[in-house]
Parts: structure tokens; C-alpha cells; sequence
């Protein structure tokens, strides 16, 4: 909290909400009226305290009337902005709870806007609702106003929409970032990249996939749909012909993404069922009115659903969060806990503005209701639109408590047993998330399988249980993958290191170190990280440089202090135990590629289940490397997949093994099948089975020999079952 004060001895004695005074004002002053549209800035004497009475001698404000019709209303919002001219131009405190920032170049006491003879919270939930999603959203957080000691009631504390705004929520540079409103008039920056886009949509429907890619290359398409699902959920009628903004950077490889703001026009605003409105209807019109769908601000929308992968995903991401972020049950009790915030003081702020409380109550009521309601109503509006099949019920189960989580198509669900609704005959993917120390073994139910990701094709209503195990040490193998040890000029990052898991079990890389050296002058890991399998981290010489150039990893930790040597190094990975997991000591001679030294490239593993030490399995990447992601060199491991069915099964035991492993196959149906064993770099080493064989169980050992008959070394081996239009690789561990 901020306390501006002429008076460093006036402070109040509550412990939540923001206090603000201005000098000589009062409440009833020409300062307050409606018709004051200038900055209110600091005296050069006046001085500013925290809530604790600490005196902040290098910060300084100024206070600005903020909002265009919300002015009208007899409690102004106000801009508070860290002006430079006083001292540093930062707050340097957190002011939201759900936000890492610890540093704000304004933040805004807001009114409520079209709801502040309302709820006075509408807009606060919405960006509440939306935690979580790919959506830029203005942290919320009610506060208490004093202006002069005079008491001014409730203003919603809210970051402030500008380009510091993005930077401090993405680490870009304000300098460089474009924020555009509306059809693409200029807030900040430049729309030079904006235009084309709508020019291009302007003549091109999207039904090929050709058209598609040209249209969306510099639009971030997962925010572009969590953003317009969101609208569409809340029902805003303000929009989109209003309120909306979206941003870039003149980065040439920067995605434009859209910004939830002023939402105060939904959650049943102006009518009690306002739930029933098909808003997804209404977003799509081509001929609505000027205000406040006019065609130009459906035209995106309106062509992207022309596109079959664009409708998917569409679909999909509707119905994955009409199951969490906007389920009934929830939404109705994060209402509930907003309104709680606000009870101890709503008497007092309605006093103060001459407001009825059993009105207020009833405002409440009426956004419960809407979000009770909504979520039904909105499947039917999607069911509508685009001609889906009937709801089904989809349960997931998680065989032991703790164990592990499932991702569901784009979301992860907290709470299990957990039931959602799709659509008949829209597929759906899942995927196992082993909690720290366990295995994904199966899928169980309507889904048999052992293979991590499976798609499911919603014909029938399916019950699936996740069958995790606890892991052993066998079952962990986090990889040095991919390093940067020379960035380019123009693009630098600093060094970094990326980590792979190419293990089966998830891993809490807590108290782990990567060093250049010993244990005990690297960077160990602080906090809780768990990395899953087939996930990928990248860690950080200077996270404030990586994120400066790569703003979109999120993947990210640091910083590891150390730096990498241009003509080779040791880089060290050591697990919670002090024992070492992996290690590269790479060079720029070959047979490790070179090339990599201010260029900007780094170097990858072309395979990461090779040795990391044989430099020839290392090989160049583009200048800017792949971090976060798969390497650009990669060839997956697997062959391709066409799977007719998900019902065959591979697995051994022991594993790991010294003597041997027997090997078991569940096979669906009659067809020729093969039974290999690979090392790590692809090669063949041993056919087991080749045959044509009817649908059942079998058994075969393997007694870690090679097709001579000869003794392998200890390590990493594939066994890979194919047939019946399918692939599947089974990691083993044999011990020598």
C-alpha cells in the first residue's frame, strides 16, 4: 500500500487498500468535479510513506481523473503514475497477490465503470474467471480510499493498460512494444504490421490451410481464442466494436495478442437472464451495427472460423474451459469469495455515495445466477453454431491419490474424480502428468493403453483411469540437451542451458545444481520445478536478458550465474542427493560442431537418448537455437504412428534387468508383428519375434544379447513392438 501525504503523521489504521491525498482537496472541491481532465502532480514537497509509516524518499506521483464516461460518476477513478521526474518513476512494492511484479509504473483506482451504481466488482471478477488462461488480464484487487482523511470509498485497485503494462507483465522493452484499439488505431507505437492483416482478411476467407498460415503467421492464435472465448462467455455487449486492445513488439518474430479489459458490461449488467443470449451468435454477425458489433469487428472472427483446425481448436479450448475456469459450481464461488471482500466495507462505501444496499445484494445475485446458467447455455449456442453432436459426460480417474494429473486436451483439472462435457465425435487428448517420484503406466477403462498422449473419439460417454506408480531411480533421465554459449549481438540472450527429461518419471528439480564445476559453486534450483516427462527447461545465465529477447518462454529459471566458455566447458547436473545426473564437457572442435561462436547458434543433441559426451552427436542450430522446445535437428525416436487401435500393450520384467527381461505383448487382433531391439542411435540390434500371430497375450525373453548372441554393455536399450497399424517403444535398463 501507498500513502501520499503533506502530512507524514496522517495515516489510517486499516491494513488493507490503498490511501491517496492530494494536497488542499476535499472531496467536495472543483479538483473532484466532472469537468477536471488535467494531471494532479506532486509538490515538490510533498513526501511519501507506506502503510507502515516507512518514508520512500526516491518514489514520486502523480495522480490523473482516469476513464471517459465513467468520469460522469460522483466517485472518479483515478491514474496513480511513479513519475520520474520525482525520483526513480517505479513502485517498487506488490501490490497483487497473483503476481510476481514487484515493480509498477502506475496502477489505477478504479470506480467500476458501467458498474460502479452496480456490484462495483463485475470487471474484477471477469479477470478473476480468466486466472490462469492465455489472456492478458489487469490484476484485481479492492482497496480503501482516502483523499485528505476524507473518506472515498471503494476503488478497485488495477494495473494500468500501457506499455509498461506489457513490460512489466513480459519483460519486453516499453520502448519497442505497439498497442493498437479498435480497428487498429494507434494507442502506442506503430499499426504498420496490424494493417496487412486486416487488408489480407478483408479479401481472403480461410478455408485452406495455405491461407490460413499466411493470415495468422504474426498472430498468437491460442490468446486470439481464449480471448474471444472469454468475451463471448461473459457475454460483454460493450464489445467488440468497443473495448478492445491488442499488442505486439517490433520484434519481427512477436505474435499480436489481445488484452481483456472493461468488462463491465457483462455478467448480467442490464438484464437478469442475460445468460441466455447467444453472444457467440452476435460475435460472428457480419452486418451488425455501428455500435457495438459493427462488421469490421467481427471480420477476424468471422473468417478464422472458416478454417476446419481453427473450429477445432476453437471448440475445444470453449469446452475445456466451460469445465474449469467457467464451471458452474466454481464460478458461482469465486463470486461468492469477491463478495466476501467486499462485505466488511460495502456498508460504508454506500453510505458514502448514497447507495442501497438490498440493491447491491441483488447485483450479486443476478452475476451468480449468470454464471450458474451460462455454461449450459453456451454449449448449446456451440452445438448450434457448428453443427456438434450431443453432450457426454467424460470421467477421469487417477488410480492412487497424488500420484499424478492428466492434461485434458489444453487444461490440467486440480480435482479428481473429475468429470467434463464434450461433444459427441469430437475428439479429445489426454495425457499423463506423473506427480515428483512416480510413473505413468496405463490407461485403464474405456482407453487401454500404455502410450503417454492418446486421442479418444468421443463415440460413447468414457470413464478412463490414469495408473500411475511410484518411479525408481532407473526411470529418471534428465539430459543436458541443448547449450548457448556465444549469443549474436542482436539477439542476446546470454548463455543458457536447456534440460530435458527423457526419463519416464516427473522430477522435482528442487535443491538439484547445474554448475561449471563442483556442487557447491552452482546454481541450485530454489524452489518447487517439477518436470515431466518429454517436458523441457530452460535455465538461464540472466533471465532478465533471455526474457528481454525470448519474452514467450515460460519454461524458464535462473539465474545460474556462471558463464559458458566459447571454445569448450564442463557443464554439471547434480540431483537433491549431491550425485551426479549428467554432464557435458563440450568444445568447439570437431567432432563437436563449430560455427556457434557469435553467430548466435547453439548446439543441440540430434538424439536426446545419445550420449551427450560424443560430440558427433551433437550438431549446429539456427542462429537463436530452439529453447524450451524440440531441437531442430531432432528425428523422433518412434516410428510415425497410424494407430487403428489403442488396445495393444507393451511391457517387461524386471526392469531394469541383469540376466533377462521377459517381455509381454497384448496384441488386439491377427496381423504380421515384429519385436526389435534398438540402441539409442537407431541401430538394430536384435529381432525378437517376427511373425503372424492372433489376437491375445505373449511372452518373450530377452537375455540382453545381441543378434550374435554376444553380451551388450549395460545402458539404455528400445524394444519396439509394431503390427496391426501401430508403433510402440518400451525404454529398458540393462545392468552389467
Amino acid at each position: 500500500m501507498v500513502c501520499l501525504s503533506t502530512d507524514p503523521l496522517n495515516l489510517w489504521d486499516n491494513d488493507s487498500g490503498i490511501y491517496v491525498m492530494g494536497p488542499n482537496a476535499s472531496p467536495d472541491s472543483p479538483f473532484f468535479g466532472a469537468n477536471f481532465w488535467q494531471d494532479w502532480e506532486r509538490p515538490a514537497n510533498m513526501e511519501v510513506y507506506d502503510i507502515n509509516g516507512i518514508k520512500q524518499v526516491d518514489q514520486g506521483v502523480g495522480i490523473r481523473i482516469y476513464g471517459s464516461y465513467s468520469r460522469a460518476n460522483a466517485q472518479k477513478s483515478l491514474a496513480v503514475y511513479a513519475r520520474s521526474e520525482y525520483g526513480k518513476g517505479s513502485f517498487d512494492y506488490s501490490f497483487f497477490k497473483d503476481k510476481p511484479i514487484t515493480s509498477y509504473e502506475s496502477i489505477v483506482l478504479r470506480n467500476s465503470g458501467n458498474d460502479w451504481n452496480g456490484s462495483v466488482m463485475r470487471d474484477g471478477i471477469a479477470s478473476e474467471l480468466v486466472k490462469g488462461m492465455d489472456v492478458e488480464r489487469q490484476a484485481f484487487q479492492p482497496s480503501i480510499v482516502y483523499i485528505n482523511g476524507a473518506y472515498w470509498g471503494i476503488l478497485n485497485m488495477r494495473e494500468k493498460i500501457n506499455s509498461y503494462f506489457i513490460a512489466e507483465n513480459h519483460f519486453v522493452d516499453p520502448a519497442k512494444v505497439n498497442i493498437l484499439e479498435g480497428n487498429g488505431t494507434v494507442t502506442e507505437g506503430s499499426n504498420a504490421d496490424y494493417l496487412p492483416i486486416i487488408s489480407y482478411l478483408n479479401v481472403n476467407t480461410l478455408e485452406s490451410e495455405e491461407k490460413y498460415l499466411k493470415a495468422t503467421e504474426h498472430i498468437d492464435i491460442n490468446n486470439y481464442i481464449q480471448y474471444q472465448l472469454s468475451e463471448i462467455y461473459l457475454n460483454n455487449k460493450d464489445w467488440p466494436g468497443n473495448n478492445i486492445k491488442f499488442w505486439n513488439t517490433n520484434d519481427p518474430d512477436f505474435h499480436w495478442r489481445w488484452i481483456l479489459y472493461d468488462t463491465d458490461f457483462g455478467l448480467n449488467l442490464w438484464e437478469s437472464i442475460a445468460y441466455t443470449y447467444n453472444t457467440l451468435e452476435f460475435a460472428l454477425d457480419p452486418s451488425g451495427p455501428g455500435w457495438p458489433n459493427p462488421p469490421w469487428a467481427t471480420l477476424m472472427f468471422r473468417r478464422m472460423v472458416t478454417n476446419p483446425d481453427f473450429r477445432y481448436n476453437f471448440i475445444t479450448q470453449f469446452a475445456d474451459r466451460l469445465n474449469t475456469n467457467f464451471e458452474s459450481k466454481r464460478a458461482v464461488a469465486l463470486v461468492d469469495s469477491v463478495k466476501n471482500l467486499f462485505m466488511p466495507e460495502i456498508d460504508m462505501h454506500l453510505a458514502r455515495w448514497g447507495m442501497d444496499f438490498n440493491f447491491w445484494y441483488g447485483q450479486v445475485g443476478n452475476i451468480k445466477s449468470f454464471v450458474n446458467y451460462r455454461a449450459g447455455y453456451m454449449r448449446n449456442f456451440l452445438r448450434s453454431q457448428f453443427g456438434l453432436g450431443i453432450t457426454m459426460n467424460v470421467k477421469i480417474i487417477i488410480s492412487s491419490p497424488g500420484a499424478g494429473k492428466v492434461l485434458l486436451n489444453t487444461v490440467i483439472p486440480n480435482v479428481y474424480p473429475f468429470t467434463g462435457v464434450y461433444f459427441q465425435n469430437l475428439p479429445i487428448k489426454l495425457t499423463a502428468l506423473p506427480a515428483d517420484g512416480y510413473k505413468f503406466v496405463r490407461w485403464e477403462g474405456s482407453i487401454n493403453s500404455n502410450a503417454v498422449s492418446v486421442d479418444y473419439d468421443m463415440s460413447a460417454s468414457p470413464t478412463i483411469t490414469a495408473v500411475f506408480e511410484p518411479a525408481s531411480a532407473s526411470d529418471v533421465n534428465i539430459v543436458i540437451n541443448e547449450i548457448n554459449y556465444d549469443s549474436s549481438p542482436d539477439k542476446d540472450t546470454r548463455d543458457w542451458i536447456e534440460l530435458y527429461n527423457a526419463g519416464i518419471a516427473s522430477v522435482n528439480l528442487k535443491n538439484w545444481v547445474i554448475s561449471d564445476g563442483g556442487i557447491e559453486t552452482g546454481f541450485k534450483f530454489p524452489n518447487d520445478l517439477i518436470l515431466y516427462p518429454d517436458n523441457y527447461l530452460v535455465v538461464a545465465r540472466e533471465m532478465s536478458a533471455f526474457r528481454a529477447v525470448r519474452p514467450e518462454i515460460s519454461n524458464l529459471s535462473g539465474d545460474f550465474g556462471f558463464g559458458l566458455g566459447n571454445a569448450g566447458d564442463d557443464i554439471n547436473l547434480f540431483n537433491s542427493n549431491g550425485n551426479i545426473e549428467d554432464w557435458v564437457n563440450y568444445t568447439n572442435n570437431s567432432p563437436w560442431p563449430s560455427g556457434a561462436n557469435a553467430t548466435g547458434a547453439s548446439i543441440e543433441l540430434v538424439n536426446p537418448l545419445a550420449d551427450n559426451n560424443i560430440g558427433s552427436n551433437w550438431k549446429l542450430s539456427s542462429s537463436g537455437g530452439t529453447p524450451g522446445a524440440i531441437n531442430a535437428n531432432s528425428f523422433p525416436l518412434e516410428i510415425p504412428e497410424n494407430i487403428k487401435d489403442e488396445k495393444s500393450l507393451l511391457d517387461c520384467f524386471p526392469n531394469p534387468f541383469s540376466d533377462y527381461t521377459t517381455v509381454r505383448i497384448v496384441v488386439p487382433g491377427a496381423a504380421d508383428y515384429k519385436l526389435e531391439v534398438y540402441d539409442l542411435q537407431g541401430r538394430l540390434i536384435k529381432v525378437l519375434a517376427d511373425e503372424f500371430i492372433s489376437a491375445g497375450t505373449y511372452y518373450i525373453d530377452w537375455e540382453g544379447k545381441d543378434s550374435n548372441n554376444s553380451k551388450l554393455p549395460g545402458g539404455f536399450y528400445i524394444i519396439r513392438l509394431s503390427g496391426f497399424n501401430q508403433v510402440m517403444n518400451l525404454k529398458v535398463i540393462l545392468t552389467r
